[in-house]
C-alpha cells in the first residue's frame, strides 16, 4: 500500500513528526512507499535540502520506499533547477508540488487582505480579473519541463 500524501517534517519541526516515527508508523501499518511533501522548514525546494532529506531518510533502513515531492516556487530559475533535479532523482523524487496560495515556507504571495462587511451592507460586486496567462504557463515559460 501507498500513502502518496504525508508530512514527515522533522528538522525545525521535529515537535510535530520525525522521518524515524513516520516511517516506523507505516511499517507496523503495512504502508510499503510514503510520498512525502515538501513544505518542511527548511522546504525541499532546492537540491541540497532535497538530497539531504532522502540521505537521512534512507540511513534509516527503515523497509519502507520513502520519496518525496519536490517543492515549486514563483521563482523560474528554482523551477528549472527543481525540475532537472526531479528528472534526474526520479523515482526518488516522485514529481512536483506547486502551491498556488499561502503555504508554510512556499507561498508564492502574501494573502491579500479581505476587508470586513459593515453590518446591513451588501458585499461589493466582484470584479472580472484581468486577461492573463495561466500561472502555468507563465512559470514555466522557456523551462524544458
Amino acid at each position: 500500500m501507498i500513502d502518496p500524501h504525508v508530512h514527515l517534517r522533522d528538522w525545525a519541526q521535529s515537535d510535530k513528526e520525525t522521518l524515524a516515527h513516520g516511517l516506523m508508523v507505516a511499517r507496523r501499518s503495512g504502508i510499503t512507499a510514503l510520498f512525502d511533501m515538501p513544505n518542511t522548514n527548511p522546504p525541499l525546494t532546492s537540491r541540497e535540502a532535497v538530497t539531504r532529506r532522502l540521505r537521512e531518510a534512507n540511513a534509516l533502513a527503515s523497509g519502507v520506499s520513502y520519496h518525496i515531492w519536490a517543492g515549486v516556487t514563483g521563482d523560474t530559475q528554482q523551477v528549472r533547477e527543481v525540475a532537472k533535479l526531479a528528472e534526474e532523482l526520479y523515482p526518488s523524487v516522485i514529481g512536483l508540488k506547486f502551491f498556488a496560495g499561502h503555504a508554510v515556507s512556499l507561498a508564492l504571495a502574501e494573502p491579500k487582505p479581505v476587508a470586513p462587511l459593515e453590518a446591513g451592507r451588501p458585499a461589493p460586486a466582484a470584479s472580472p480579473a484581468p486577461a492573463t496567462k495561466p500561472a502555468a504557463e507563465t512559470i514555466f515559460e522557456g523551462a524544458s519541463v
